[in-house]
């Protein structure tokens, strides 16, 4: 049996010849423009190449509020390219031993090595119970989905517990523009920051950049 087609989409459109007339530009100079006006509506930051000013970003810790993780191995089988719905966007991961996937305390998700993981939470015994007063309203399960085949699986029953043990801090920056952040996750596709969000760069690596939405930011980390 041959694998499955992998499809990837991409966004489309098209201008009339009598549309580009009316503007009096030509079909260039339309796009330039309009490829101007796209990008200048962001900031791009790149995880393998950051270029920030750490003297205007503030030190933070996590506080040592439980939160819950989940082995990627236990849900799918080693190498199964995996999508993860975090709050600010789709990261895509494969199934591996050395990748988390981390539940937070509003059942937000997101992906972290093993390495990291050890060095940022202390792992408790007992099952893991999420704190319900940090539930919104439209609260959800959190699901990952396999990028091939499409089955989607519920973390619930897989989720373990761990307490962030305080020592890893991050540097942090309220976000003043609209921001996409191309993780070291993922290459393909982007992290989106609205304004007042937080661009995020762990302390112990300066590879690792991402977004952390506002509300979550306020609920679950304190400056150092």
């Amino acid at each position: 049996m041959s694998a499955p087609a992998v499809v990837i989409k991409r966004a489309g459109g098209f201008i009339s010849e009598e549309k580009l007339k009316q503007t009096g530009m030509s079909a260039f100079d339309f796009l330039k423009e309009r490829f101007t006006q796209y990008y200048g509506d962001y900031d791009l930051v790149y995880s393998n190449n950051l270029n920030l000013d750490f003297g205007e970003m503030k030190k933070y810790r996590k506080k040592a509020i439980p939160i819950g993780y989940v082995h990627t191995t236990d849900l799918f089988p080693v190498g199964t390219d995996i999508i993860i719905r975090t709050i600010e966007g789709d990261t895509h991961v494969t199934s591996d031993p050395e990748i988390f996937i981390m539940v937070g305390i509003c059942q937000e998700i997101w992906p972290r090595k093993r390495s990291n993981f050890e060095s940022t939470y202390d792992v408790p015994e007992g099952a893991y119970e999420p704190d319900k007063s940090f539930w919104e309203d439209n609260h959800y399960e959190p699901t990952v989905k396999d990028r091939i085949f499409g089955e989607s699986i519920p973390l619930g029953p897989y989720i373990r517990p761990c307490v962030p043990c305080g020592e890893a801090v991050i540097f942090g920056k309220k976000l003043e523009k609209r921001t996409k952040v191309f993780t070291s996750w993922n290459q393909e596709g982007y992290m989106f920051g609205d304004i007042g969000d937080y661009l995020a760069v762990r302390g112990d690596d300066f590879n690792d950049a991402y977004v952390i939405e506002r509300e979550i930011f306020y609920k679950t980390y304190e400056e150092v």
